[in-house]
């Protein structure tokens, strides 16, 4: 499978937890990082992941799996990485949460 990209802005906030999930779990992932002047553009265009998750980051692409919410992002990063040794899988539990 590809590796995780994670769309947020250019800061912390609630991307962050998912951040420090795949950095403690040994994730390699791209980290996406858009500037607060480009939201209205990114917001305002119907084909950007933004405008189809609810208007709203932090977002996680990997493979078929694509998520929203900080809660389900944080679970699922921290499944692929930290929590391998979980029952569900990492979709599962970022489905769960979102």
């Amino acid at each position: 499978m590809s590796k995780p990209e994670l769309i947020y802005f250019d800061g912390p906030g609630r991307g962050e937890l998912a951040r420090l999930a795949f950095s403690a779990g040994g994730v390699e992932f791209t980290d996406t990082r858009h500037a607060m002047a480009d939201w209205p553009k990114i917001l305002a265009d119907p084909e950007a992941l933004p405008h189809q998750f609810f208007g709203q980051m932090p977002i996680i692409l990997h493979g078929d799996v694509k998520l929203a919410q900080s809660v389900a992002l944080s679970n699922y990063a921290a499944d692929i990485g930290i929590n391998t040794k979980s029952n569900p899988t990492a979709a599962q539990r970022g489905l769960d949460n979102m």
